[in-house]
């Protein structure tokens, strides 16, 4: 008989378990329970300041104190919708940040009027919708915080005239990208709906 023991991890803000410490500690990090969270989902955007938890519970506060005042379920509801839709326009229209809010600003009423799976598909599905529509300029990368900006963005990278997968560049290292930029060896792909991701113009 063996008889083993295993570390158990447990998120410090939700009732979230885990048997890996560093996965534990990403989802902590944007736990939406967590006063000071980061966002993934704003940071694929690029977005990576996000409003603070006190600025997005605010329409729902108010809420709170109109409860108390309407007494007909119907009033409570339409008056649920406007403080979603500006809950929404404070997040930019990121789910996780208002599910952020509506977590910790305990707001019990609201669980009918947000589905977080359907506003994840909606957003994701907008977000595609106007990346397929945007037509990118290729360019000469000119340092290495442009070069970040594309690895982050996912944008091929052009060497030598050669296509290059941002993660093949990511893994070079930091004397090797700098020489190709001291010599003008790095450009960004040309990226729209139409064309490959690695046509250079």
């Amino acid at each position: 008989m063996k008889k083993v023991k295993r570390w158990r991890y447990y998120c410090d803000f939700c009732k979230k378990v885990g048997s890996q410490g560093p996965p534990m500690e990403r989802h902590e990090k944007n736990c939406t329970m967590n006063p000071d969270r980061g966002c993934g989902m704003c940071d694929r955007l690029d977005n990576s300041f996000p409003e603070p938890i006190e600025v997005l519970m605010a329409p729902l506060k108010e809420l709170e104190v109109l409860r108390a005042e309407l007494p007909r379920f119907s009033e409570l509801r339409e008056e649920t919708k406007v403080a979603i839709e500006k809950l929404r326009e404070k997040a930019g229209g990121c789910p996780a940040c208002m599910l952020a809010a509506i977590r910790q600003s305990q707001t019990p009423f609201i669980q009918g009027l947000f589905v977080y799976k359907e506003e994840v598909e909606s957003f994701w599905k907008e977000v595609n919708e106007n990346q397929a529509n945007i037509e990118f300029d290729s360019y000469l990368i000119r340092s290495v915080g442009e070069l970040r900006r594309c690895i982050k963005r996912g944008r091929w990278i052009y060497l030598h005239d050669r296509p290059k997968h941002p993660s093949v560049i990511a893994h070079m290292t930091f004397k090797t990208v700098t020489g190709f930029i001291d010599h003008g060896c790095l450009w960004s792909a040309k990226l729209n709906k139409k064309e490959t991701p690695w046509m250079r113009i």
